[in-house]
This record gives C-alpha cells, structure tokens and sequence, in this order.
C-alpha cells in the first residue's frame, strides 16, 4: 500500500466592514480537483453603512478529512473556510451562516443561509498502462520438432542399426513462449511472468535404418537384410501463463500428435549353390508419436512401432525352384 502525505491547509477568510445593515446572505460550497481544494464562503449580497451586525457560520467537513468550524465575525462583510492539499477520497461539506442586526439596541436573526455539497478526489492512476508489454520471445518449433524425431530415433534404434538422423520440418504460427510484464495497477508495481502459445505443423523424414537377420540353414539363406524407413507427420500446440497482477495463472502445457509409416524391403544372401534372379518382398506398419509437456523446452516424446512381418520370395536363375519365408521385422507392438 502506498502512502500518500500531504499538507493540509485549513484558511479562514474575513472582509471587514466598519458599520453596515445586510439585507442578504449567500452560503456557497465549493470543491476543485485539481487542487484538491475545498472552501465554505459566506457573503452579504448588499448592505447599507448605518447599521453593525454579527455574522455567524460553521463548516463542516466529512471525509480522510474531518473538522468542524465554527466563528463568530463582527462588521464582517465575507468570510469562509478553505482547504487545500486534502487527501483523496470522498467528502461531504456542509455550511450554514446566519447575520444579525441591531434595530433598537436588540440584536435579531435578519437572514440564514446553508449549502452542501458531496465531492470525491479520486487517486491518479499508479500505472501509466495497465497493457501485457512483451519483453521477448523464444520460438521452440524446431526444438519441439527435434524432440519427435530424437524419440523417434530412440524408439528405431531399439530395433534396428545403423540409423540415421532424419530430416525435420516445421510450419505454422510457432510454438513461442514471451516474456511479458505489466504494471499492477493495486499496487504500482510491476510484475513480469510469460506467456506460451502457438501451433505448429510437423514432420520427420528420412530416417533409415537396417536390420540383418540370419535364418535357420534349412531356409536356404544365409543373410537377409531389411532397408527399414521411418516417417512421421503432425502437430502440436502450447498454452499456458504465469500469474500477473490480479490474473490466475495457467498451468503450461504442450500436446501434439504424430502418425507415420515403418516400411521395410529385404535384400538377400543364400547358402544355394544357384544364382539369385529376383528378390521381392516389403511390408510396412504404423507410427504413432505422442507429445507432452509443461515446458516447451523440457518435455515428453514417445514413439511407437506396430509390429511388422515381410515376406519374402527368392526367385533363382531359370526359375527352376523359388524360396518362400516370413520374416518378423518387429515383432510386437513397441514403444519408448
């Protein structure tokens, strides 16, 4: 809470009049925000010289500010009541006046006047801006999308060898986290926190394994070697912020999805005395990636790998006999 000090000035106007007779009295209320000034001012709207009189009036002032004044003025043509620098907040002033005369040798009430009037002095604004500024921003596509293809390897390499790295690509508003602050308008401080948002598109390609296998003799083969391909596409999006001022946080959060294909195609080496004419022989099975996280920079990959079986036909030279094997690529349902 910011304290506000200032120095009140209560000043008590007279205009004196040697000898006069009123016949009228004005009591006027007044406020100035601009100032934070209030007065209470009493007046004869005319008089004549021949007569002296007393006047009387009070003021009354309600609000941060509280007093009373009360003053009796002999041959006084104006008075009143002011009050500068007063603190902010919401005031009543309330005034009444009176003058009297003598007629006779006996003073007498010759006419009464009151005024009132409610004000408010309201406090500046602490902030300049209440507005979110952002201060700078990360883009993390490329990271997020690097986090698919590494557990997509992670998940290859589980199977197979000699894996390469992949190719990524990104399209899209962008996965950005911002630094933002903002003036609290409560307390005049300023808070910084972040924001995250954003939506990308993305994909992993070019990911190629291999994997050799060593059948029983009785096949025939003696080698067979898989080229394994591995591919994915899909999307992720982010949300989340941290408290600012009066607004709650939300709990950061990245979730995203991403499908794709295994493909397998065999290559083979026999323990036949016979020339190969022909191979053939390739399968392929489903990817499936799932992205989350609290962070766009720290979060959770996992990649998963159908089962896949290919079947492979050897053909020999002059189509005298062909060999006929299923081959088990991966053989169960795997994730990591």
């Amino acid at each position: 809470m910011i304290k506000l000090q200032a120095k009140i000035t209560t000043t008590f106007l007279f205009f004196m009049l040697a000898s006069s007779s009123a016949f009228g009295l004005t009591s006027t209320c007044q406020s100035f925000e601009s100032t934070r000034t209030a007065h209470h001012s009493v007046g004869l709207t005319w008089y004549e010289s021949t007569v002296s009189n007393i006047l009387e009036w009070e003021t009354a002032l309600v609000g941060p500010k509280t007093e009373t004044v009360e003053y009796v003025a002999r041959n006084a043509l104006a008075a009143g009541a002011v009050w500068h620098s007063l603190p902010y907040g919401n005031y009543t002033l309330t005034g009444t006046s009176r003058i009297k005369t003598r007629e006779l040798g006996e003073w007498e009430v010759f006419s009464s006047s009151r005024c009132s009037i409610s004000f408010n002095f309201p406090e500046p604004p602490k902030c300049e801006s209440t507005d979110v500024v952002e201060t700078g921003s990360t883009n993390y596509s490329y990271n997020v999308a690097s986090l698919v293809r590494d557990g997509l390897g992670k998940t290859a390499r589980s199977k197979f060898s000699g894996c390469t790295s992949g190719s990524i690509s990104t399209s899209g508003t962008g996965l950005i986290l911002k630094n933002v602050k903002q003036c609290c308008e409560d307390t005049g401080k300023t808070e910084e926190g972040w924001i995250a948002s954003g939506a990308i598109n993305l994909g992993v390609s070019g990911l190629n394994c291999s994997l050799k296998l060593y059948p029983p003799a009785a096949v025939g083969l003696a080698t067979v070697e898989f080229a394994i391909g591995l591919g994915v596409s899909g999307s992720a999006s982010a949300s989340g912020s941290s408290r600012l001022c009066n607004t709650n946080a939300q709990a950061a959060s990245l979730t995203g999805s991403a499908n794709g294909t295994l493909s397998a195609s065999v290559s083979v080496y026999t323990t036949i005395n016979r020339e190969i004419a022909g191979v053939t022989g390739q399968g392929s099975a489903g990817i499936s990636v799932s992205i989350s996280g609290t962070s766009l920079s720290n979060d959770t990959v996992s990649a998963c790998l159908n089962a896949l079986t290919v079947g492979a036909t050897v053909t020999f030279l002059y189509n005298d006999f062909s060999l006929n094997h299923n081959f088990t690529v991966v053989d169960r349902y795997a994730c990591t």
